[in-house]
């Protein structure tokens, strides 16, 4: 059996870069101004605002509660949001084709504290954002630049090192 490392929602070959790999080119969003993000929070009435993490480094990761690889990076973001919280770094999970209770039902029994939000049945966050498949990690730097994106399951070394660049 192979092992899945990335979760397909397209039939776009471009997109399945494979396990955390690095996505570059002129459609990956790298070095420029990452598109903002204005969703219902997945719990509660809140909204999950980008213009609110302005000034911060942002992790932007989008998953869904049946995609093998997104639930095996939920540790990996709950130890780094331990490890540099106090960097005021800020991680945002949204959702991606998934149902809203099944993601909160996961998150819940993961203890995820990061900002969750609900991508919707449009999606339209994940087309600014030119998702196709999951995982997908987007590395944003204080000034709101994309330093970094990724699809597929990070390695932890592989996460430290594109949070210590945005940090």
């Amino acid at each position: 059996m192979l092992p899945t490392t990335a979760c397909s929602g397209s039939n776009d070959s471009s997109e399945r870069a494979g396990s955390g790999r690095s996505i570059s080119g002129p459609s990956s969003l790298v070095g420029e101004k990452a598109p903002s993000i204005d969703l219902p929070a997945l719990t509660g009435a809140s909204r999950i605002r980008s213009l609110e993490l302005l000034g911060k480094p942002v992790i932007v990761n989008f998953w869904a509660s049946w995609c093998v690889p997104c639930r095996e990076e939920f540790q990996q973001f709950k130890n780094a949001l331990d490890q540099f919280e106090q960097d005021s770094l800020k991680i945002v999970g949204i959702t991606y084709k998934d149902i809203p209770k099944d993601a909160r039902d996961f998150a819940k029994r993961q203890d995820a504290t990061w900002l969750l939000a609900d991508g919707g049945v449009d999606n339209a966050v994940a087309k600014e954002y030119r998702v196709r498949g999951l995982p997908q990690t987007f590395f944003i730097d204080g000034r709101g630049n994309i330093t970094s994106r990724y699809f597929g399951r990070l390695s932890d070394a592989e996460l430290m090192t594109q949070i210590r660049r945005i940090l």
